[in-house]
């Protein structure tokens, strides 16, 4: 069940600058639209104590009107099960050298870019942690330059999201567990068999994961076997994983783009004709520490009974009490 070379390099070159992307767009009439496009959608940077950097965010204006942006940096976290990045409406990150809540207004001509550079100093002696945060761009046509207002009230929103980690550790220990299968010990043999595997990572830093899952029967055969996608769990926050939806193989370097065109779900599902006796679900999870892998495994015993079939052959003689007890009631009044 271990990964193959190609599966460890893509956690590490793909899935680390693709997992997190926000973008927002609702036009205030249908007849207009506004088209812009970021870069990077998402970054994961590391600096140590006592150090600096810079982080430069390119935004275009893929629209025929000239626009005015407005940048602001929020928090974001994880929401816990599809990594989906839960916005707030402030940014806690002490190590600008500006402040974040005054950055100046953009202009964008028609096809056009921009640049907007971030600086920051970390001081020496602060703590290691992690920074989800997302630069926000709000536009909105620069009436200025608009033939008409009433033809061009458009709005849009797209965000760029930076995971900024400060660190002096050379590797950022991963602290990775599978904590929860979501699914029953005890399951009806007519029924498939259906669990999500849950991840936690209690450690500070975000971690690059992959792996397959596996059902084996009673007789340690194994019966139905998973790939599950890469992901990446930012530090103290847990992810549900998910697996291809109809036993596609996951994409390789050499073709990165094949992944938009795979369809996955969160449901690991084994539908045989009849499930009988004793199944264990194995899941080894492939960690990516830099030039390093470490495997976790975890099982879960499922034991597949025929419960509808139970329960007719109770229901029957239940209600055949039932008739006699209210019969012989009634005989006595």
């Amino acid at each position: 069940m271990k990964l193959t070379s190609t599966c460890n390099r893509l956690i590490f070159n793909t899935v680390m600058a693709a997992t997190l992307t926000v973008v927002f767009a609702h036009p205030a009439f249908a007849q207009t639209t506004i088209d812009l496009a970021v870069s990077p959608p998402t970054a994961y940077m590391k600096v140590k104590q006592g150090s600096s950097a810079t982080h430069t965010i390119v935004i275009e204006n893929l629209s025929d009107q000239q626009l005015k942006l407005t940048p602001r940096i929020v928090d974001f976290k994880s929401d816990n099960t599809s990594g989906t990045p839960v916005l707030s409406d402030e940014s806690s990150f002490p190590y600008f050298d500006f402040d974040a809540t005054s950055l100046e207004q953009l202009t964008l001509p028609a096809k056009g870019k921009a640049q907007l550079t971030l600086r920051m100093s970390v001081p020496s002696g602060v703590p290691n942690q992690e920074f989800p945060m997302t630069v926000l761009f709000e536009s909105q046509p620069d009436t200025d330059f608009s033939a008409a207002a009433s033809d061009s009230q458009v709005r849009g929103m797209i965000g760029s999201n930076l995971i900024l980690l400060v660190s002096g550790d050379a590797q950022v220990p991963s602290n990775l567990a599978v904590n929860d299968f979501k699914t029953s010990g005890i399951i009806d043999s007519f029924r498939p068999l259906k669990f999500t595997p849950v991840v936690t990572n209690t450690g500070y830093g975000a971690t690059a994961a992959s792996g397959s899952a596996q059902i084996l029967n009673w007789r340690g055969k194994v019966v139905k076997e998973y790939q599950i996608k890469p992901v990446v769990i930012l530090g103290n926050s847990s992810r549900e994983l998910e697996t291809t939806l109809s036993g596609e193989p996951l994409p390789t370097l050499d073709n990165p783009e094949a992944a938009e065109k795979i369809l996955f779900t969160k449901q690991f599902i084994y539908k045989p004709l009849l499930l009988l006796g004793i199944y264990k679900i194995s899941l080894d999870l492939s960690v990516q520490n830099q030039a390093e892998i470490n495997h976790i495994i975890q099982t879960k015993t499922v034991l597949a009974v025929p419960l509808s079939i139970l329960a007719v052959v109770l229901l029957i003689p239940g209600c055949w009490w039932v008739y006699i007890y209210f019969l012989r009631k009634k005989d006595s009044q």
